[in-house]
């Protein structure tokens, strides 16, 4: 016999104990982008917001200085500070290059879609200022 769900779960079966417990431990949108903000200035990148930052948080890391790191330096680094994981790794137009960082907690947003500029190692003769 199958027990129909208490109204007092959530979606994901748990009760409400422990959907407080996993929002305690999540952080919010709000606070993953300051602290990814954070990293990214280390690292020599600026942050930029797009997206709702509903189900996922939607950056886009620019490198803002000549001797950035390396954009897996960069995700990996963003993936430390939140207790995290990189888990996926794409090209994307324009040589950006996509990462997935899933941040655990169990709370929306629960990953970062994160596109990185990889830094131009030399600039080109016709560029202009």
């Amino acid at each position: 016999m199958t027990r129909s769900r208490d109204r007092t779960e959530g979606r994901s079966g748990q009760g409400p104990d422990e959907q407080l417990r996993a929002r305690r431990h999540s952080p919010s949108a709000t606070d993953i982008v300051a602290r990814v903000r954070h990293v990214a200035r280390g690292h020599g990148y600026a942050i930029g917001v797009h997206g709702s930052l509903v189900r996922d948080v939607d950056l886009i890391a620019a490198p803002w200085i000549q001797r950035a790191s390396a954009p897996d330096e960069l995700a990996k680094a963003i993936a430390d500070e939140l207790g995290g994981a990189v888990r996926a790794r794409a090209r994307r137009a324009h040589g950006r290059i996509g990462y997935v960082v899933l941040i655990p907690g169990g709370k929306h947003p629960n990953y970062i879609d994160l596109s990185v500029m990889a830094p131009v190692t030399r600039v080109s003769a016709n560029a202009k200022a």
